[in-house]
């Protein structure tokens, strides 16, 4: 009687358990659900987003061009003509110090912190043209890098070459999510100032795409958290299953006869 028991109880559980294994709904994987089911097509109005904004330790690459070799290299350096590589261009970049600020050469200190690159590089070249007249500048931010870590297939530090992309271009650098990755609970940190902001963002509803809360910045780190029910079939092999149950049928026949 208690062998019958404990194969009545095993077989409950092992059945259970195969259950709840091919449980994972299509619902849970897919991007971008549509309300509207019997929607095909739709179009969603895509947010204003502002410029990335300089921070302190940021680095900046800086060139002026003018029609005098001369200038080029009082500016540039010698290093000017070798920017083969992303080490030699980290070398010729100027950091952002900590009272936000960048040296340039015959220019002096540059307030740069909280602006766009656009307004930097027209401020930069009122500058340079009391100096050198006509010379057009050059701004461009050299750390474009996003981090991806969670449940992505290929978690890691991944340089970029926008000013901006989405969470969604993000996560194609690190492979996509895996199938225990959270698609509804996916965080975005972004530093500003000298603090962090932290907020969460839903892959599976469409209206994300119009808003602000789509858009990575340089930077920015991605965190896939795991999913609390998605495991899928993938989690346990089912021929094994399948094997384990048979067996237990087989003993819950022997010992009820």
């Amino acid at each position: 009687m208690c062998c019958t028991r404990f194969l009545n109880r095993g077989l409950y559980f092992l059945i259970t358990m195969m259950a709840l294994a091919s449980c994972t709904s299509k619902k849970e994987l897919v991007y971008l659900q549509s309300p509207n089911k019997e929607t095909v097509m739709s179009s969603v109005t895509a947010p204003t987003i502002a410029p990335y904004e300089i921070q302190i330790g940021d680095r900046l690459y800086i060139s002026v061009t003018s029609i005098d070799p001369e200038t080029n290299a009082i500016f540039n350096g010698q290093s000017y003509n070798s920017l083969t590589s992303e080490i030699s261009v980290d070398l010729v970049s100027y950091q952002v110090q900590e009272n936000g600020t960048v040296t340039y050469p015959f220019v002096g200190a540059v307030s740069v912190v909280g602006k766009p690159l656009s307004m930097v590089q027209q401020e930069l070249k009122a500058k340079v043209q009391k100096v050198a007249p006509q010379a057009s500048v050059v701004v461009k931010l050299v750390n474009r890098s996003i981090t991806v870590l969670g449940e992505v297939k290929q978690p890691g530090r991944y340089t970029v070459f926008k000013d901006q992309m989405t969470v969604f271009e993000a996560l194609g650098f690190a492979g996509d999510i895996t199938d225990f990755g959270s698609r509804t609970n996916v965080k975005i940190i972004r530093k500003n100032g000298d603090k962090q902001k932290i907020w969460i963002v839903d892959l599976t509803q469409e209206e994300l795409l119009a808003s602000s809360d789509l858009i990575i910045q340089p930077s920015d780190i991605v965190y896939v958290e795991p999913g609390s029910k998605v495991y899928g079939k993938k989690t346990f092999s089912v021929s094994l299953m399948i094997s384990v149950i048979s067996t237990f049928i087989a003993l819950y026949a022997t010992f009820i006869k």
